[in-house]
């Protein structure tokens, strides 16, 4: 006997399961609360509507809540029809539904509240990484930048006092290959003429002749 009674009751509790379900299905009535950890405790709030009267909750494990006089370590329904949770563990986690009456047309309405543990992006979990790590290669990239830059400077600064040198060494290059003879004046020309000659005074004189006396 004890049997089918239990097999009676559990046929009307899914009934009611299945009918509240098929319901929400249509209604949009629909909300979410958040945990960050477990452990954390939370009040699901079925309605703040005046016009409408209790029914029932319906739990993820597809277990009612008709009154106050359920019994759970965890789960307790409060006076305002509120579902409070203590210590939401992972099988706490779901679909919470509210079931209530209007009192206007009699006619059931659903709220559906679902729970769940949030999990936070890639982004959100090595963002501060990303940053430190971002400003850091910022940073050394331009001191490479910077040292590169002073570098060229003073390649470009070497470079043209070489040039300079070069020009100095082939002016006097071209200056000695005109040398005067025992001073009276007379310019011999060389192999290297490029018109540009000594006077014995220590003029130099350019586009001259190739041999002139003063």
């Amino acid at each position: 006997m004890g049997d089918i009674r239990e097999a009676v009751v559990i046929a009307i509790v899914v009934a009611v399961a299945v009918s509240t379900l098929a319901s929400v299905a249509e209604s949009r009535n629909d909300s979410t609360v958040r945990i960050d950890q477990y452990g954390e405790s939370v009040m699901l709030t079925c309605t703040e509507r005046d016009d409408v009267t209790f029914n029932h909750w319906l739990l993820p494990d597809i277990e009612t809540i008709v009154d106050q006089s359920y019994s759970d370590q965890q789960v307790a329904l409060l006076s305002n029809w509120s579902l409070y949770i203590s210590r939401v563990e992972r099988e706490h986690l779901g679909d919470y539904i509210c079931s209530v009456v209007d009192e206007t047309n009699k006619r059931p309405v659903y709220y559906k509240i679902h729970l769940y543990l949030y999990s936070p992006t890639i982004w959100e979990i090595y963002r501060h990484n990303f940053v430190i790590g971002g400003s850091a290669a910022g940073i050394v990239l331009l001191v490479f930048v910077f040292v590169c830059s002073v570098d060229n400077c003073r390649y470009s600064v070497r470079q043209q006092r070489k040039r300079k040198q070069r020009d100095m060494e082939m002016v006097k290059c071209d200056i000695t290959g005109f040398v005067d003879d025992n001073s009276s004046g007379t310019f011999q020309n060389s192999s290297r003429h490029t018109g540009k000659y000594l006077a014995p005074d220590g003029t130099l004189i350019t586009n001259f002749g190739a041999t002139s006396t003063e």
